[in-house]
């Protein structure tokens, strides 16, 4: 249903409005917990996350504000005088503000990443670097051709819609991106400190070999139990670092992905809409503006949910979802557990025939001397 551009524009300054009030609400929240945050840093690795990541969150929460603050307060002057060239300005000012939100917003994702590994052996190589760093630009160099340029040219439908669908492709691969490392990397320290206590039993277990000749039993660990002699049944258990580490990963996947995931899905169909050649003025239109303010408003969310301060409000609001998401991962670690438990078994039991048969062969050599 088409409207008027009168309605159009009532409609556009009650979302305008409604975003700027939710802006300043999400800044005093950013505010407070950056504070918060400051309080308790107390170690180098807290102080640099307090510097990077908390301060790209309020670049990131101050450049939408200022953006939807600047629209509603020049909305009445644009009524008022109606003039063409005060509407490009207008506009570029906003767009230039949602192209740093948008980038920062992504920043914020690949500093958490880079973060969460940095000075261990599981830190991101220069190449993964690269990689992110150049995914990042191509997207914020997307963004500013998209809206500072070539959404005020009116005749370049087609490649606007191009450009949005290319802005679609390029989020969507950084995100899986980010997902995917960062899972891979929880999953590998789970996987290594699984192999470590398994290193501190193994030793064990040789010395067991030397002080008891008898004792030919298999290696075990808290969370393995054997079956009876016509095979072993293990029972596979995370441990409380694994348990620490398939949650984390959880929550970064359900913060970050699923926020991508809203976004883009709100772009895929503006895309479409210019595609599609719908009216300037139509129903639809104020679906999409309204879709977008509740996905700009669940970015804010998300983006104060990473905190460590709000743990316990994650919890509470997204602890259905994180529980979906944390299961599929345990699956996955459970599975590469139960792998390397076969793979090491069968190394071990190699290791302790040859044991055996050592310890035969010079028992029967002191036989001999004897």
């Amino acid at each position: 249903m088409a409207l008027t551009e009168e309605q159009d524009i009532i409609a556009d300054a009650v979302l305008n409005v409604l975003t700027t009030v939710v802006s300043f609400i999400f800044l005093g929240l950013y505010i407070l917990g950056f504070f918060r945050m400051k309080a308790k840093a107390t170690d180098p690795t807290s102080k640099l996350y307090l510097r990077y990541v908390m301060s790209c969150s309020l670049i990131f929460i101050i450049s939408y504000t200022i953006r939807y603050l600047f629209k509603t307060c020049t909305h009445d002057a644009w009524t008022f005088n109606k003039s063409d060239k005060f509407n490009a300005i207008d506009d570029v000012i906003g767009d230039v503000f949602f192209v740093i939100g948008h980038g920062v917003f992504y920043l914020i994702m690949i500093l958490r990443l880079f973060f969460v590994f940095r000075g261990s052996k599981y830190a991101l190589s220069r190449t993964v670097i690269l990689a992110l760093a150049l995914c990042w630009s191509m997207i914020v160099l997307v963004d500013a051709a998209y809206f500072i340029v070539l959404r005020n040219v009116s005749e370049a439908t087609q490649q606007i819609a191009l450009h949005f669908l290319i802005l679609v492709i390029l989020d969507i691969m950084l995100g899986t991106m980010l997902i995917v490392i960062f899972t891979r990397k929880l999953l590998r320290m789970g996987l290594d400190s699984t192999e470590n206590a398994r290193t501190m039993s193994s030793n064990n277990h040789e010395q067991q070999h030397v002080q008891h000749d008898d004792d030919d039993s298999d290696i075990g660990d808290d969370h393995v139990h054997a079956g009876g002699s016509g095979g072993r049944t293990s029972v596979i258990q995370l441990t409380q670092t694994q348990r620490i580490l398939v949650s984390a990963a959880g929550r970064f996947v359900v913060l970050c992905g699923m926020t991508i995931l809203f976004i883009n899905v709100q772009f895929l169909c503006q895309a479409l809409y210019i595609l599609s050649s719908g009216p300037k003025y139509g129903t639809f239109t104020i679906v999409l503006a309204v879709w977008y303010m509740v996905v700009l408003i669940i970015e804010y969310y998300t983006i104060y949910l990473s905190f460590p301060t709000t743990t316990n409000q994650y919890e509470v609001v997204c602890g259905l979802l994180d529980g979906c998401v944390t299961g599929m991962v345990r699956a996955q670690m459970l599975s590469k557990l139960q792998r390397q438990r076969a793979e090491q078994n069968g190394e071990l039991r190699h290791f302790c025939c040859c044991c055996v048969l050592q310890r035969d062969h010079f028992a029967d050599q002191d036989g001999v001397d004897v």
